[in-house]
């Protein structure tokens, strides 16, 4: 193999996983699969698949082309508005047919998040399974879930909440590197915005009970989220557990659906990408989508810049 210097090298694989990474298109060819024979017809594929094709996944466009092929876990409102932009340009009298395009690619946006952090949960090991729902579906981030107390997961009139709101005690638990010894160490979080309360959805309000009488650490400035032994976790062990579920969930879905081949491999790709961090995304796109402001989504992830909002988190399909 040619040596190539260190930045190169890092350049040449970052480009080879771009390449083979999960695109849209093989995100939405995906959901059609799966809902074949299951949820659909060969008739309602047929009619479907010919929709997208006629305004997405046929279309030679600029933005088209770009929107379909991006990695999934690239994709941002600008590219998804980009291309209803140039859409409604080259078909501005076929409504109902444009509408029902868009109609597709949302809902594939959604069944490939929510089939995901589905898998994941029911794959990574009971100790994590209530840390992780809050990194995959309410946009926690690593460091506040791993430097999170006992005091900190009450339950009030309207349900369970998450208060990471008192600036005095709350901390974020983030890796330092001493002599090539690695522990985990508190401070503050990362930004004002980050300081809030986050209501825990009604659907994991018993897996959060049940985590808390079996696995967190007792009295009030207990760790919430320890490792099996009771140890304090670090952020890559957790990482590490997250990859080793997708590879689990991946698996199952192969089997599950008997894919083969590429459609196999596409679905390999498309966990081997997840990252905690995704879970930001994941609420304040449905959030968004949901009929949230920017502020009010930026609010729950603890993040009210509109520029970082807008380019990095919502990831709206609603062509908005």
């Amino acid at each position: 193999a040619e040596w190539l210097p260190p930045t190169e090298r890092a350049a040449a694989a970052k480009a080879e996983a771009e390449r083979n990474a999960t695109s849209v298109a093989d995100m939405l060819t995906a959901r059609m699969d799966s809902r074949t024979g299951k949820f659909w017809e060969q008739t309602t594929r047929v009619t479907n698949e010919q929709q997208l094709r006629n305004r997405l996944l046929g279309v030679d466009s600029p933005a088209a082309v770009a929107f379909r092929s991006m990695p999934l876990s690239r994709v941002t409102r600008r590219e998804v508005n980009a291309w209803w932009d140039e859409l409604w340009q080259q078909f501005p009298t076929t409504r109902r047919t444009n509408q029902q395009a868009r109609k597709h690619v949302t809902a594939a946006f959604k069944w490939a998040a929510r089939e995901e952090i589905q898998a994941i949960l029911e794959e990574v090991p009971e100790w994590w399974k209530f840390p992780t729902a809050l990194a995959l579906v309410h946009g926690l981030r690593t460091q506040e879930v791993l430097g999170l107390r006992r005091w900190q997961v009450k339950e009030t009139e309207g349900g369970w909440i998450v208060d990471l709101s008192d600036r005095r005690r709350v901390r974020a638990a983030v890796r330092l590197v001493e002599n090539g010894k690695t522990s985990m160490v508190d401070k503050g979080l990362k930004t004002d915005s980050s300081y809030r309360e986050v209501p825990v959805f009604d659907a994991f309000a018993e897996m959060l009970v049940d985590h808390l009488e079996r696995f967190a650490e007792p009295g009030a400035e207990g760790l919430v989220a320890v490792t099996r032994g009771s140890n304090r976790p670090t952020d890559t062990s957790w990482t590490s557990v997250i990859r080793r579920a997708g590879e689990k969930a991946a698996e199952k879905i192969v089997a599950r659906d008997g894919l083969e081949g590429d459609q196999a491999q596409a679905v390999r790709d498309r966990f081997a990408e997840i990252r905690k961090h995704d879970g930001r995304r994941f609420i304040a796109t449905a959030l968004y989508e949901s009929g949230a402001t920017d502020v009010a989504a930026g609010g729950f992830i603890g993040d009210r810049s509109n520029e970082v909002l807008r380019r990095h988190y919502l990831r709206s399909t609603d062509g908005n």
